[in-house]
C-alpha cells in the first residue's frame, strides 16, 4: 500500500496589538518607550527597536552579540545620529528628543518561536509659546496661548487616557494665591467649563472646543490680569502644563 506523508511546516506563533500606545514628547526632552515584557528567559530574548517603516534596526539586544545601535538615520536626506538606548529591562530611550523622532516605533521581540511586536506613536505634546505675553490697555481684549502641538483626533487623546484638564492663575501681586479658573469636560463634548464657586478677580468665558486650541480667549484688559497662567492638561500617567505671564504696559 501507497502512504503518502504530509509534512506540515511549523509556524511562529506572532502577537501584535491593535492600535499603537501613544507617548507625548518635546523637542530636546527625554522620553521612554516602555518594553512589554514576554514569556521566556530574559536572556535569551531578542529585542529590536525600528524608527517608522525602517527595516534595520535602530537599535536592538541580540543574546548572542549584545546591545547594537545604528549610529545613522537619513531623514530627509540628512543623516542624524540616534540618540536611542537601551535601558536596564530594554525599553527604548530617546534623548534628546529630535523632530525625525515623532513617528511611529516598533519593538519586535523574538523568542523560541514566538514573535511579539508592540508598536508606539510618538507625538509633540504642548506648543512652545512665549514664556511672556505684553498687552496694554490700549488693547480691550488678550488671548492666553495654550494648544496641541498635533492636530490628535480627541478619540485618540481619550483612548491614550486623556482625563481633562485646567486653567489657573497665579497674580504676580500675590504670588502665594492661584486661582482656579476652567475646568475642561472631554463627555460628551470637550469644553471649558467656569470652576464653579470660585471668587475670582479674572473674567473668563466657558466654551466648547472645535479644534486643540486650548486657550483663554478674549481675556479683558485690566491690572488684575497681570500674573501667571497655566495651562494643565491630565493623563491617566502624566499631565502636561504651560505657562504663560500677563504683562500689562502702561501708556505714558
Amino acid at each position: 500500500m501507497l502512504c503518502w506523508v504530509l509534512i506540515l511546516p511549523f509556524v511562529g506563533f506572532l502577537k501584535a496589538q491593535e492600535n499603537p500606545v501613544v507617548i507625548y514628547a518635546q523637542v530636546g526632552g527625554t522620553v521612554t518607550l516602555q518594553r512589554y515584557r514576554v514569556e521566556g528567559n530574559a536572556d535569551n530574548v531578542y529585542v529590536n527597536w525600528y524608527r517608522g517603516s525602517d527595516t534595520i534596526p535602530t537599535i536592538m539586544k541580540n543574546p548572542q552579540s549584545g546591545i547594537q545601535k545604528g549610529e545613522i538615520h537619513v531623514f530627509q536626506f540628512i543623516e542624524m545620529k540616534t540618540h536611542a538606548d537601551l535601558l536596564s529591562d530594554f525599553s527604548l530611550q530617546i534623548s534628546p528628543v529630535q523632530h525625525s523622532d515623532f513617528e511611529i516605533w516598533r519593538c519586535v521581540q523574538h523568542v523560541l518561536l514566538a514573535t511579539t511586536v508592540n508598536t508606539y506613536k510618538l507625538y509633540h505634546d504642548l506648543s512652545p509659546f512665549p514664556d511672556t505675553i505684553y498687552t496694554s490697555y490700549s488693547s480691550s481684549t488678550v488671548d492666553i496661548p495654550c494648544s496641541f502641538f498635533s492636530n490628535i483626533p480627541w478619540s485618540v487623546l481619550k483612548e491614550s487616557g486623556f482625563r481633562g484638564g485646567s486653567w489657573s492663575f497665579t497674580p504676580l501681586s500675590d504670588p502665594k494665591s492661584t486661582q482656579s479658573l476652567l475646568s475642561l469636560s472631554v463627555d460628551p463634548v470637550v469644553r471649558w467649563n467656569i470652576t464653579q464657586g470660585a471668587n475670582n478677580t479674572i473674567k473668563v468665558k466657558g466654551r466648547e472646543l472645535k479644534d486643540h486650541d486650548l486657550s483663554i480667549r478674549n481675556l479683558p484688559v485690566s491690572e488684575n490680569i497681570r500674573g501667571v497662567y497655566t495651562c494643565d492638561l491630565k493623563f491617566n500617567t502624566k499631565t502636561l502644563s504651560s505657562e504663560v505671564t500677563v504683562e500689562v504696559l502702561k501708556g505714558k
